[in-house]
């Protein structure tokens, strides 16, 4: 090492070293890392069972703390970190978030005198057993302390990614009496990583660092090797010895397994809480139960960034209600807090109708070509006579001669002026809707989050756009279950939005797991027709069975939702048994904006001869229409009326089609 090190100074003019410290300074003992956080975990089940409960697992602590660190991790990113800075997790606040959690988890209140002790001594029991499973790298320690002698001028600095601050790893290079370091900084204390490359910026900065003078040594290719160059520096590769890639490869394996039974226990769980009864009461029940799994976790996510970040969230739509009465029994502490909104009326339509009617009575500034681009910005399909039944009611004596004799431009100057000189009752919808949208705009300057099911962000392009016309400069993100980027390609305005449970609701990997009227239905909050009442009542008793279980599962909420409830939401929608295709097949949607037409998701009322007797005469019409329709739940249909087969043929007719 030193002869390497000795030839890079010589070579090029090297004035300051700077050097990775785990796995380059200092070694682990453990590989992968996660089995030094179970052996952690494993030490701290003592605290945990005693202040929270006796049930909890070394496991499910560990995997909590996995989780735990990512989350806060990715909601600062997401929401509060701003371009060009950078955050890592404390341990004071990582462990401190996950006392909070699992204090939840468990229904267990602390004092904060108690969680302060709590959190010191896990603090402790780590840097313990970072103590133990670490030793020092000799060769390297040697050769660079024979390279300070031979040239004194030579100033040498630690820089690390990791959590730890950099006190905290100068006292543990302290107890390893490795003396060999000028100074040097962590990513968590100055809020940048070598990972990006501005850990060695900052460096640069507050040692007055010459990178292109600089050598730097450690073991991640990307990190000190490629992200270094970059920079400027020349570079050192410390390769893992063999041995330790052997029992890498061995840790993972026991990893995995660990994981595995993990699931295993969850998913027996889970299916033993499925009423097995055949009734319609039944299958509303484990439809509710299925569906609030990723509510509870979404939720989960919710509340972590409402009380990591200062952003204002503001629920919408139909669901906001929901969303905030569940997210009080998960997270009360989080969800009352005073940068949490419920708009449960703040929906498409009403955002449609605030916009219009805010251009209307600023003429001054907008004319009628604005109001033609900001329907065509919601997505308003429908006739024109469709578009004056929106805006001022089925019973507005609108002119012939506006509807069908007038260019779209003269018609748009015509639609102002009526509602400009319409009477009070025909635009009181419209004044309404303006008023409850100015109750939510933000008081202050902090990003405004829209939190929703998904799946487009038209609400959030809309409100985004009303700020902007009233004059606020508050940055509008979205946060989804899931959701896709038809509004940007259709609009080519950029909406920041995290889509957090299925990211990209149209890709491969999410084709038999979503369907927009089986994804939202649940977490209505509004029944639409008769029969739902009846309904969401069972559904609501599955939500309850479901929060059970969501606070005894072992995983954590990232993992528990791909290992169990992902293959229990597959199997529903693209696999569902002839009684869950008749009773939630039965589902009423709504999908009128503008025209109010509703349809049944999979009707089965008619016979299957009778089908392929349809088919048969009409193959276009009848695939187009009833099978393959937007919105319709086409799995069950295919599977009820028996065409497999023939999907299986369009399939393969597209595939070769596509080829030629």
């Amino acid at each position: 090492m030193y002869n390497k090190i000795h030839k890079n100074i010589s070579k090029n003019n090297i004035k300051t070293i700077t050097m990775d410290i785990f796995d380059t300074v200092l070694m682990r003992k453990i590989w992968p890392e996660d089995l030094q956080f179970i052996k952690v975990a494993e030490l701290w089940l003592e605290i945990f069972q005693r202040d929270f409960s006796q049930k909890i697992t070394a496991f499910e602590i560990y995997s909590l703390r996995q989780y735990i660190r990512n989350e806060i991790f990715r909601s600062k990113y997401n929401y509060e970190i701003k371009e060009g800075e950078e955050f890592d997790v404390s341990l004071e606040l990582w462990f401190g978030s996950l006392v909070d959690f699992i204090a939840e988890k468990y229904n267990k209140k602390l004092t904060d005198r108690r969680k302060r002790s709590i959190v010191e001594r896990m603090i402790e029991i780590e840097l313990t057993v970072e103590h133990k499973e670490l030793f020092v790298n000799h060769d390297l320690i040697s050769a660079i302390s024979r390279i300070k002698i031979e040239n004194p001028d030579i100033k040498v600095y630690f820089a690390s990614d990791m959590y730890l601050s950099t006190e905290q790893i100068k006292d543990l290079l302290k107890h390893f009496k490795v003396e060999i370091f000028d100074d040097g900084v962590s990513s968590q204390s100055v809020g940048a990583s070598k990972s990006t490359g501005r850990l060695f910026t900052r460096l640069s900065e507050v040692f007055n660092i010459d990178l292109f003078s600089n050598l730097h040594i450690g073991d991640s290719l990307h990190s000190d090797v490629f992200m270094a160059t970059r920079v400027g520096c020349e570079t050192i590769h410390i390769n893992s010895p063999r041995l330790r890639r052997f029992r890498t490869k061995f840790g993972k394996l026991k990893l995995k397994t660990v994981k595995f039974f993990s699931a295993k226990k969850d998913q027996e769980f889970f299916s033993s809480s499925l009423n097995s009864e055949k009734n319609q009461a039944a299958v509303w029940f484990n439809y509710g139960l299925i569906f609030s799994q990723p509510l509870f976790i979404f939720l989960r996510y919710v509340g972590l960034v409402a009380k990591n970040t200062q952003a204002n969230l503001l629920m919408v739509s139909s669901e906001a209600k929901v969303f905030h009465d569940w997210g009080m029994k998960i997270s009360p502490t989080d969800f009352a807090r005073k940068n949490v909104f419920v708009a449960n009326k703040l929906n498409r339509k009403c955002m449609m109708r605030a916009l219009v009617w805010f251009l209307s009575k600023n003429h001054e500034r907008f004319n009628a070509h604005s109001i033609q681009s900001t329907i065509n910005l919601g997505e308003v399909s429908g006739s024109r006579s469709e578009i004056y039944k929106f805006y001022f009611g089925k019973d507005f004596p609108f002119s012939d001669l506006n509807i069908n004799q007038r260019t779209e431009d003269e018609f748009f100057k015509a639609f102002l002026k009526d509602i400009q000189g319409a009477d009070e009752k025909f635009t009181k919808h419209l004044r309404d809707s303006y008023d409850y949208v100015c109750r939510f705009l933000p008081k202050n300057q902090a990003e405004v989050v829209i939190v929703d099911v998904g799946w487009g962000g038209t609400v959030q392009l809309l409100y985004a756009e009303f700020l902007k016309l009233k004059g606020f400069s508050n940055k509008v993100s979205g946060l989804y279950v899931g959701g896709h980027d038809h509004v940007e390609n259709r609009t080519g305005i950029n909406l920041p939005k995290n889509n957090y449970l299925l990211g990209n609701v149209l890709s491969a990997e999410n084709s038999r797991l979503w369907n927009p009227v089986l994804w939202e239905y649940p977490f209505t909050n509004k029944p639409q027709f008769d029969e739902d009442q009846n309904r969401l009542r069972y559904i609501r008793k599955g939500f309850e069975k479901g929060l059970q279980i969501f606070c005894g599962t072992r995983q954590n909420p990232i993992e528990y939702f791909s290992s169990v409830i992902k293959p229990q939401i597959r199997r529903l929608i693209s696999n569902p048994n002839t009684n869950e295709t008749k009773i939630i097949g039965s589902i009423r949607f709504d999908i009128g904006f503008v025209d109010e037409s509703s349809f049944v998701i999979c009707d089965t009322q008619q016979s299957r001869v009778s089908f392929w007797r349809d088919l048969i005469k009409r193959p276009r019409t009848i695939l187009k229409n009833r099978v393959f329709a937007p919105n319709y739940w086409t799995f069950a249909i295919v599977k009820y009326y028996w065409l497999k087969p023939m999907v299986a043929l369009r399939n393969v007719y597209r595939k070769i089609r596509g080829r030629v």
